[in-house]
């Protein structure tokens, strides 16, 4: 288990919202931005989305609804991180901890000035330690002196030590020797959610989305790096 404490920081620097999206939820086609962020743990109208992570028991239409709603009001300005779990076990803050086959996440928020994301996929094909951190290498420009870092790995079950012969905690030993001073949090999952952003300073990333299944990936890591500007 892996738990990290932060002071409380304005939304507009770094915002943390927990939301459970109900397995009926309807997705309208028109749904406005604010009810978006509403449904999202009700994030501020007037505070851009930053990074959406995402946990789910199986692929269910009203998570891909709200997938393209994101998508449609921030088309490259976006991190979604995530993956297929067998359980989710889940504390709204209010009632006492519930076993849910609904859809879970965490929105994060803040503006490009305090917060910086960058993120890396290691594709199915990427299963060796100089591939790795080369593509790790692609993290490093985003970690500052003055910020205070976190990174986040979601992993297929299947790149543990049978996909490295034998060799046990091969990437994320590759994230640590890059990033020694940073926390990596993570979890194994039978699928995963996520895409390459890789913005330069001060612009948005390039990189647009075809469809929503872009996002599935199977057989692959994905590696974020979130920076608090201090």
């Amino acid at each position: 288990m892996g738990i990290l404490l932060f002071s409380k920081f304005p939304s507009n620097i770094f915002g943390i919202y927990p939301f459970e999206i109900p397995r009926n939820t309807q997705i309208p086609a028109d749904m406005s931005r604010s009810d978006l962020h509403r449904l999202l743990g009700g994030v501020p109208n007037d505070i851009p989305i930053r990074c959406v992570i995402l946990f789910m028991t199986r692929r269910q239409s009203h998570t891909l609804d709200c997938i393209k709603k994101l998508l449609e009001y921030y088309p490259s300005e976006i991190v979604i991180i995530g993956g297929f779990v067998d359980k989710i076990y889940y504390d709204n803050r209010q009632n006492q901890q519930h076993k849910s086959s609904n859809t879970h996440g965490i929105v994060l928020t803040g503006d490009p000035n305090h917060l910086n994301i960058r993120q890396v996929v290691l594709e199915n094909h990427i299963d060796k330690r100089e591939d790795i951190k080369t593509k790790l290498k692609q993290l490093k420009s985003n970690e500052k002196k003055s910020s205070l870092s976190f990174g986040i790995q979601v992993s297929c079950v299947a790149r543990g030590s049978d996909f490295y012969n034998d060799e046990h905690n091969v990437e994320c030993s590759e994230f640590r020797n890059l990033f020694p001073n940073t926390p990596l949090i993570g979890i194994f999952g039978n699928g995963e959610i996520g895409h390459d952003y890789l913005p330069k300073e001060n612009q948005v990333s390039e990189k647009q989305f075809e469809t929503t299944e872009n996002l599935f990936l199977t057989y692959s890591s994905v590696f974020s790096l979130i920076s608090i500007n201090l």
